[in-house]
């Protein structure tokens, strides 16, 4: 039996859209990842959704990678020698818990996100800002 299912539509980098699906799982109550959410941000070279690149391709992810039409597990020209390698599980924080971290007022995280300069991810009425993101944002 199939779950709940929600869309996000998240725009990374300067021209790299994608759809992000969601799904209920029935029987444990928990999200489940579905569809064609790139690899790279899985992969510990990915340097996060502001910039959109990796150190493989410091300029801008090949297409072929982006859209998973070519696993990077395997040399690709122009990769600089780096291959996919899966990352540890991303760390989401709240408006209130990155202020806390950075000492600094909600508010100001809030004129970010809505500025865009600080790359996040709405879910309803709630941000959430991935750990690995913070760093373009002290910039």
């Amino acid at each position: 039996m199939a779950g709940s299912q929600i869309v996000f539509d998240l725009q990374v980098g300067s021209n790299k859209d994608i759809d992000l699906f969601f799904e209920i799982h029935n029987n444990t109550g928990d999200w489940m990842k579905r569809s064609s959410f790139p690899a790279c941000f899985d992969c510990e070279h990915f340097r996060g959704a502001k910039v959109g690149t990796c150190d493989a391709f410091p300029e801008d992810i090949p297409e072929q990678i982006w859209l998973g039409k070519f696993h990077h597990d395997k040399a690709f020209p122009g990769d600089r020698g780096f291959r996919f390698q899966p990352s540890d599980a991303i760390e989401f924080l709240s408006v209130d818990e990155l202020a806390k971290l950075l000492n600094i007022n909600p508010k100001t995280i809030y004129r970010a996100l809505w500025s865009k300069s600080l790359p996040a991810y709405k879910f309803g009425r709630t941000w959430r800002i991935a750990r690995r993101d913070i760093e373009h944002f002290r910039k």
